[in-house]
C-alpha cells in the first residue's frame, strides 16, 4: 500500500498590525482567488511607494499567492525580492523553506527554517515546519526534536501535535503517535483527518474496534472523506468482511474516481468472491489510472492465476518486477508459476529472492521444494524460521524432524488442515510415493479455500 500519510506544511500568511497599513486589502490579507492578490500586490510594488517593511510584506504576499497556485519558482523570486528589502524578514525566510520543500530541496529549506529561527526564536511555525522537511528525510528523531520546540512554544499548535504524531509512527510508536492524534481531536473535534490517521494505527496495533469507530467519526464529520471510506474497507477485508469492504471502496471511487488503490483492492476483494470479472476490470483500472502501481499488477496475476491463466499472469508478475525489482510477493507469485511448469531452477531463484527480500518459513520451503525437485543441493534452505508454532512444524517435516502424519495431526483448523495435506503431499512426492502424494493433494484441493495457494498448488500437481 503506498503510504497515505501526507505531511503538512504551515501555509499561511501572517501579517503583524502595522505592517501593512499603505497596502491594497486585497495583496495584504489572504484572497480566496490568488490571481487577484497578485494583481493586487503587483500594483503596491510598480507604484514604488512602498518601502523597508512594507515593500517586503508585498512580496511576501505576491509569493504566497503563487505558492498556493503551485508556482513554487515565482514565490521562491518573490520570497527573494522580499528579504533583499527586509534581510531581517523572518517570515519571509520562513515561506521562502515552504516553497524550497515544495520543490525537492530540503537542504536549502532548512537552512531557510534555521534562518528565521535565529531571527525569531520564538517562531513555532518555522520549527514545524523543519520539523517536517526533517522527517521528510527520515531523520525522524531530530524532527521530533523540532515539533517539541514548537509545542513548548505554542501547547495549542494543533498542527505540531499531527506532525509529530506521523513522526512516531514512523519511528514505530504507535502509543506516542495515538497520544498526539488525541491532542489534535481535543483541540479541534471536528476535524476529520486525525480521526482517520488514529483509526489507521488503531488498526495497526490490532485493536480493529476502536479503529472502525475512529473511521466511522471521521465520515460522519466529511462524508467526503475518501481515504476514510478506503481505510474502512481495508479493515473490513482484514476482517473478511469482502462484502462491506466493497461497499467502502465503491464509495472512495464514487468521491475520487482516480484513486487507483481503491480499485485495486475492490479488485481483491471481487477476486476472493471469486467474481473474477469485476476484479480483472477493477485490476486494469488501477494500472490504467497508475501505470507504475506493481502491486495491481501482482494482484491482477494472482487472479489470472486463480482462473488458470497461468501466461497472462506470469506477464503480469514480469511487468511487476519489473517496476518493483524487489517485492518479494511477486517473485513468490511468479516462482509458483515456474515450478508449476517444471522449470525448477528459474523458481529456485525468484524463490531466493523472495527469501532475502521477506524471510520466513513459507518462502523458505518453496526455496527447498524447488531445490529438490531440481536435484539440487537444498542445505541452508530452511534455515529461516517464521515466529509461532504452526509454519515451524511444516518446516520441521522437511527436515526429517516429524513425519507426515504428525503434521496432519497437529493440524487445527480448517486452514491447517488444508497446509498439512499439501505439505505432506509434497513430502511424499519426494519420497517417490506418489500415490499417498496424490491422494493428499486430492484432500488439498477438496479442504482449501480456493484463493490459498495450496489449493492452486495442489491443483497443478494433480495435473502432472
Amino acid at each position: 500500500m503506498k503510504s497515505f500519510f501526507l505531511w503538512v506544511l504551515v501555509a499561511a500568511t501572517v501579517i503583524h498590525a502595522g505592517e501593512a497599513c499603505a497596502l491594497d486589502r486585497k495583496c495584504s490579507e489572504l484572497s480566496d482567488d490568488p490571481d487577484i492578490a497578485i494583481s493586487s500586490c503587483t500594483r503596491a510594488i510598480e507604484s514604488g511607494n512602498l518601502k523597508g517593511k512594507e515593500l517586503a510584506t508585498a512580496f511576501l504576499s505576491r509569493g504566497n499567492a503563487w505558492y498556493e497556485k503551485g508556482d513554487f519558482d515565482r514565490a521562491v523570486s518573490n520570497f527573494d525580492s522580499a528579504l533583499e528589502a527586509d534581510p531581517r524578514f523572518a517570515e519571509a525566510y520562513n515561506k521562502r523553506g515552504n516553497a524550497r520543500y515544495s520543490k525537492g530541496q530540503d537542504t536549502v529549506a532548512i537552512a531557510d527554517f534555521d534562518a528565521a529561527i535565529k531571527i525569531n526564536p520564538e517562531y513555532a511555525e518555522a520549527y514545524n515546519n523543519r520539523g517536517n522537511v526533517r522527517a521528510h528525510m527520515g531523520d525522524y528523531n531530530k524532527a521530533i526534536a523540532d515539533f517539541d520546540s514548537a509545542l513548548k512554544i505554542d501547547l495549542q499548535y494543533a498542527s505540531a501535535y499531527f506532525n509529530r504524531g506521523n513522526a512516531w509512527y514512523k519511528k514505530g510508536d504507535y502509543d506516542k503517535a495515538i497520544s498526539d492524534f488525541d491532542t489534535v481531536i481535543q483541540i479541534y473535534p471536528k476535524f476529520a483527518i486525525p480521526y482517520n490517521y488514529r483509526g489507521f494505527l488503531w488498526a495497526m496495533k490490532g485493536d480493529y474496534a476502536r479503529a472502525v469507530k475512529d473511521y466511522n467519526a471521521a465520515i460522519s464529520i466529511n462524508p467526503k472523506y475518501a481515504v476514510a471510506y478506503f481505510n474502512r474497507g481495508l479493515l473490513r477485508k482484514r476482517q473478511g468482511d469482502d462484502g462491506n469492504a466493497i461497499s467502502d471502496f465503491d464509495a472512495a471511487i464514487k468521491i475520487s474516481p482516480q484513486y487507483a488503490e481503491a480499485y485495486n483492492y475492490r479488485g481483491t476483494s471481487w477476486s476472493d468472491k471469486g467474481d473474477y470479472k469485476r476484479a480483472m476490470l477493477d485490476f486494469d483500472s488501477a494500472v490504467s489510472i497508475d501505470p507504475q502501481y506493481a502491486d495491481a499488477y501482482n494482484n491482477r496475476g494472482f487472479a489470472q492465476t486463480l482462473q488458470g491463466n497461468d501466461d497472462l499472469a506470469l506477464k503480469d508478475f514480469d511487468m511487476s518486477l519489473r517496476i518493483e525489482p524487489d517485492f518479494a510477493i511477486a517473485h513468490g507469485n511468479r516462482g509458483r508459476i515456474l515450478f508449476n511448469r517444471g522449470q525448477f531452477q528459474q523458481a529456485a531463484a525468484d524463490f531466493a529472492e523472495a527469501a532475502r527480500l521477506k524471510p520466513d518459513s513459507y518462502s523458505a520451503i518453496w526455496l527447498y521444494l524447488a531445490h529438490a525437485r531440481s536435484g539440487a543441493d537444498t542445505r541452508g534452505d530452511l534455515d529461516i524460521q517464521s515466529q509461532g508454532q504452526w509454519t515451524p512444524l511444516v518446516q520441521n517435516l522437511f527436515t526429517g524432524k516429524i513425519t507426515p502424519e504428525a503434521l496432519l495431526t497437529s493440524a487445527q483448523n480448517r486452514d491447517q488442515h488444508c497446509e498439512a495435506n499439501f505439505y505432506a503431499g509434497e513430502w511424499e512426492l519426494l519420497h517417490k510415493n506418489t500415490g499417498k502424494a496424490r491422494s493428499l493433494f486430492v484432500k488439498a484441493k477438496t479442504i482449501c479455500p480456493k484463493e490459498f495457494i495450496e489449493y492452486i498448488e495442489a491443483t497443478a500437481e494433480l495435473k502432472r
